[in-house]
């Protein structure tokens, strides 16, 4: 009986020697086959983006600038973008036929929608419902839309909020997401005199719209603004590229990004 079991023994050790190398092969091909998958790279993220806006869109090509960010986030990334022509307010958007055929198109992934018409008064109220319109029909093409509310004019501290607040509307009823642009050069100014209006008191210069275009890279991508190195491209001081940076990453917090 001793004898028996014993060759039984023998027997067992014989089949598992023999089949050890194919489980040890298996074993190598499936390890192989992780490597492999952790060495593929990522798949290139593709953007292709309509503006919808007036002078505060095209001065200084706020979108280039948007563009020039996301490709130093994102090297592999494909980045394109379209400014619907001519300089017009939301409401005129829907009436130009120019603006209807590139809002028609099926590759679009961001609409940035910005030229709301608003009483600088306060006194007077206009309408809401074609932005959110133009909303609809950047849905509708699978499209996330993006509100761009403006900045505040000098000397006049309460408009950024009032102007952010017809923008945030906006987007709560029609589902888009916002860029809160108005609110960060608030912020920046709180924490140093910066020179970010032109010398018209209204329109961006250089350093402004480097400010608004990083509070978009960073609603468009989910990219944190603070991370992006300094970039030469622009005319802006590489401190003041640092502090811009924090302070569009700083005010992202409270609101969703439309990745």
């Amino acid at each position: 009986m001793l004898r028996v079991l014993k060759q039984k023994i023998k027997f067992s050790i014989m089949v598992c020697m023999l089949l050890s190398p194919n489980l040890q092969s298996a074993e190598s091909e499936n390890r192989g086959e992780i490597l492999m998958g952790a060495q593929q790279s990522p798949v290139a993220k593709e953007y292709n983006i309509l503006f919808l806006g007036n002078s505060h869109t095209r001065n200084h090509n706020v979108p280039e600038m948007v563009k020039v960010m996301m490709l130093a986030a994102e090297p592999n990334a494909v980045v394109d973008y379209r400014i619907a022509p001519g300089i017009k307010f939301l409401d005129e958007r829907l009436r130009d036929s120019r603006t209807l055929k590139l809002l028609d198109k099926n590759d679009l992934s961001h609409v940035v929608l910005q030229a709301q018409k608003y009483s600088q008064s306060r006194r007077k109220y206009y309408s809401t419902k074609e932005a959110e319109k133009l909303v609809a029909m950047a849905h509708k093409k699978s499209a996330k839309a993006v509100m761009f509310p403006e900045w505040g004019q000098r000397g006049r501290k309460w408009e950024a909020q009032y102007v952010h607040d017809i923008y945030e509307g906006i987007a709560k009823r029609s589902n888009a997401c916002i860029a809160p642009v108005g609110l960060a050069w608030d912020h920046a100014l709180s924490q140093k005199p910066l020179k970010m209006h032109a010398a018209d008191g209204n329109h961006a210069n250089h350093t402004g719209a480097f400010l608004s275009a990083l509070v978009l890279f960073e609603t468009i991508t989910g990219n944190p603004a603070s991370a992006l190195p300094n970039l030469s491209t622009f005319d802006v001081p590489f401190d003041t590229q640092a502090l811009l940076r924090n302070v569009a990453s700083q005010v992202q917090q409270d609101f969703e990004q439309c990745v």
